[in-house]
């Protein structure tokens, strides 16, 4: 049923506009993004009827998230006990669309059709008000009613219906609202209206100053500690309030000016306001934070943190692509700090040059392609000696797009791989066998991997890191070692370089595989490689039961929890534990102190991805 506008209804409930908007939207990309990923064939017949079914399966997903918000907050429960008669109400606000607004009777048109499954037959929804500020549309609650948004966002569902402020169909137009404790309403009140001074004490683990107002904790973007700000509200929560820097009144002696011309906008990094040395001393903190608050152990020795090159380190990387039709222009580069739209940028300081001072060629390359709306993403790949790009399309790309491709990669001596599926259908365009290798001089070793291998994003502080790591490990002749999450074998072969005896476990068996033909291109024999799901039980296993007098870990985000259940074996005099997760890592450090009987040595810092908010680590454990 198509909603019935009415204007100026004066009599009708009082809502917010950025409830309605805010909806819609999740709506939109919710389906958006799955639904455009398939097109109707021209011939037509049964191919489009899976198709179709497809765009139907996606709506089907928002609707799946829509009710699951509802559930959350009691929506059915009232419908049980009130009746359906009771529910019935009318949007009531008046609006009108700004020059960056959409056609919101369509949008509520679509909103109608897709919420059928809670039952709505009827929506009215009059003229909204809508302001445009700045890039996008912000919406602003009309003039005279902020006490009603205000008394929604901060009571939630139980006050907003107790004080009649009932703005919808059945309540599914603010049910995303509802779902994130009215943080939409009011938080968007205070970004737009309120602004405050405060001294910031401290950084977030997202690199965000921390301030504290009326009691109350407040992540202040682009602030640093022991600065004092003028920020304004951006969002409101139940135990916590975000806020953005409006003018530093007194900086910081670490602020610096940021090299990037993108920095606040580009979400890739997080801290460039913030001098390098002192970004990897705020890093230490958190790991000893860390360690202390949850794993409830400290280390003996605090290891001096290790750093490289703050400058053109990432030689790993994924790359957002969007064609804006309104723009006609093709965008490349990560997501904007907020991650809805991809950062209109040139040019990117921490890449790799070969890739990061050529990001607008790329973006102009793709904007020439006739499959320009295909493409969604773009995998950075850069070796010692090649960089490589694999261009994500979701439709074959044609014989003119495929030689453009070929003549740029020809043009900047790149490497063009393309993948039109998974992972497994990632197929090298040209040069016909590019090779992807790096290496690790000090243990002569040089390793070959694929493109969408997991390898260490910084090629400089990778080697530090693993000559940090040997020194603490001190594996002698006679040692025999285990290394579990091995990849490639980055850790693994050097090792083997030392010690009698190395066998490295790792999950993927792609990552095995090419572990194993390593160790034969380097010519060394005292390495094995396993493949073994590490976060399953494998006490039973043969290398598990095994003797091992020391071991290494470097686990994913999660950590080692699984593993630790039954490792490391009484044989095991050191473990090194290498972290990209201090959290992680506090927690199995607590592991293996109080249930394996080890001692934390030493743990420290490292920076892998300066001007992120993350946390690398390394840790060594004795018995």
């Amino acid at each position: 049923m198509q909603p019935r506008v009415e204007r100026g209804g004066v009599d009708g409930r009082v809502a917010s506009i950025q409830v309605v908007s805010e909806l819609l939207e999740f709506l939109r990309e919710q389906t958006t993004q799955r639904a455009q990923r398939v097109r109707i064939p021209a011939d037509g017949g049964e191919s489009a009827r899976v198709v179709e079914q497809c765009r139907l399966d996606a709506w089907q997903v928002a609707r799946h998230d829509l009710t699951d918000a509802l559930q959350r907050r009691g929506f059915f429960q009232h419908v049980r006990e009130s009746g359906r008669a009771q529910l019935r109400r009318d949007v009531a606000v008046d609006f009108r669309t700004g020059r960056n607004g959409r056609c919101v009777d369509s949008l509520c048109a679509q909103m109608v059709q897709q919420i059928d499954s809670v039952g709505v037959r009827q929506v009215t929804v009059d003229q909204h008000e809508v302001e445009s500020i700045g890039r996008g549309k912000r919406l602003r609650a009309v003039a005279g009613k902020h006490d009603h948004a205000s008394a929604f966002a901060d009571g939630g569902f139980e006050k907003a219906q107790r004080d009649r402020i009932v703005v919808d169909n059945e309540y599914a137009l603010h049910a995303v609202s509802i779902a994130r404790a009215g943080v939409a309403v009011n938080g968007w009140y205070h970004s737009q209206m309120t602004t405050f001074e405060t001294d910031i004490t401290d950084l977030s683990h997202d690199g965000r100053g921390v301030a504290h107002v009326n009691g109350k904790a407040v992540f202040v973007s682009g602030a640093l500690a022991g600065e004092r700000v003028r920020a304004r509200f951006a969002g409101k929560h139940r135990h916590y309030d975000e806020a953005a820097v409006e003018e530093v009144l007194q900086p910081s002696p670490d602020r610096v000016a940021p090299r990037c011309a993108h920095f606040g906008v580009c979400g890739g990094c997080a801290l460039q306001h913030l001098e390098p040395a002192a970004q990897i001393a705020a890093k230490q903190r958190v790991l000893l934070e860390n360690l202390e608050r949850i794993g409830k152990v400290q280390p003996q020795t605090v290891l001096p943190p290790l750093a490289d090159s703050p400058w053109g380190y990432r030689r790993k990387a994924r790359l957002s692509v969007k064609f804006v039709e309104k723009k006609g222009r093709v965008l490349v580069g990560f997501r904007e700090a907020n991650g809805r739209y991809v950062a209109d940028i040139a040019r990117c300081e921490v890449l790799m040059p070969a890739v990061g001072e050529r990001i607008a060629d790329i973006a102009a390359l793709i904007e020439s392609l006739d499959g320009k709306r295909d493409i969604p993403q773009i995998e950075v790949a850069i070796g010692d000696d090649m960089a490589a790009l694999v261009f994500r399309h979701l439709h074959p790309l044609g014989e003119r797009d495929r030689a453009a491709l070929v003549d740029f990669a020809k043009a900047h001596a790149l490497a063009i791989f393309l993948q039109p599926g998974g992972i497994d259908s990632v197929a090298p365009l040209w040069p016909e066998r590019p090779q992807l290798t790096f290496r690790l001089p000090a243990y002569s070793v040089e390793l070959e991997f694929k493109p969408l291998d997991f390898v260490q994003v910084n090629a400089g502080m990778n080697r530090a890191m693993i000559d940090h790591a040997l020194a603490l490990l001190d594996p002698q002749p006679t040692d025999r070692v285990l290394d579990l999450f091995c990849g490639l074998g980055n850790f693994t072969l050097p090792l083997a370089r030392r010690a009698a005896q190395v066998t490295g476990v790792e999950g993927e068996a792609g990552l095995v595989r090419r572990a194993g033909e390593n160790a034969q291109r380097n010519g060394i024999a005292n390495a094995q490689f396993v493949a073994a799901d590490l976060a399953a039980d494998q006490r039973d296993a043969p290398w598990a039961k095994a003797d091992h007098e020391l071991v290494l870990l470097d686990p994913p985000r999660s950590g080692a929890e699984a593993v630790l259940e039954y490792l490391p074996r009484k044989s095991a005099r050191r473990v090194v534990y290498v972290s990209c997760h201090p959290g992680s890592l506090a927690r199995d450090a607590g592991t293996l102190v109080n249930r394996h009987g080890f001692t934390l040595r030493a743990a420290g810092a490292m920076d892998m991805f300066p001007h992120t908010a993350h946390v690398e680590s390394i840790a060594v454990f004795d018995r």
